[in-house]
């Protein structure tokens, strides 16, 4: 939650990663917090015992950097995105890297569950849902992905276009 009492979704964690990070600097005291969307085991640490452990094992402490790292990066690019991209482009991309790294790949396609309502790809994209509906509707439309209740699908070479497009 943000001072104003509204939910922010600031990112979506995949299998193996850690959120939480900011718990390390700023204590136990933040009011962020987790929401599950599919059955998960979580193993909570303390951030002093992560601190320990991190001293410890200087290979756990260069993960923990190159996590935080990545994941000031990936804000970078959202700031950026959010100024320099319409809404339209930002969705687009969203659900392209969504895919990407939450699919398998099936023959010429990447596969991803349809985890995610259009309010929360709207939270994430800084999008109406109304928005996120028309778009993903021109992009079906356009057969750039292809999705329904359960699932999200791109062609390998659709999401290797992106990729290259974003580079630029």
């Amino acid at each position: 939650m943000c001072a104003t009492g509204k939910e922010i979704i600031k990112y979506i964690v995949n299998e193996g990663e850690i959120f939480g990070l900011l718990g390390l600097t700023e204590g136990e005291n933040i009011n962020d917090y987790a929401v599950a969307i599919e059955d998960v085991i979580v193993c909570p640490i303390d951030a002093a015992t992560l601190k320990k452990m991190m001293n410890d094992n200087p290979n756990l402490n260069n993960y923990i950097f190159t996590l935080a790292g990545e994941r000031i990066k990936k804000l970078e690019q959202n700031l950026e995105s959010l100024v320099n991209k319409n809404a339209q482009t930002r969705i687009k991309d969203f659900i392209l890297d969504y895919i990407k790294n939450f699919g398998t790949v099936s023959d010429d396609y990447v596969i991803a569950k349809n985890l995610l309502s259009n309010r929360d790809i709207g939270k994430l994209t800084s999008t109406s849902r109304q928005t996120v509906n028309k778009t993903l509707n021109t992009l079906k439309l356009n057969k750039i992905i292809d999705f329904d209740e359960k699932i999200m699908r791109a062609s390998v070479k659709t999401l290797e276009k992106n990729t290259l497009e974003n580079v630029s």
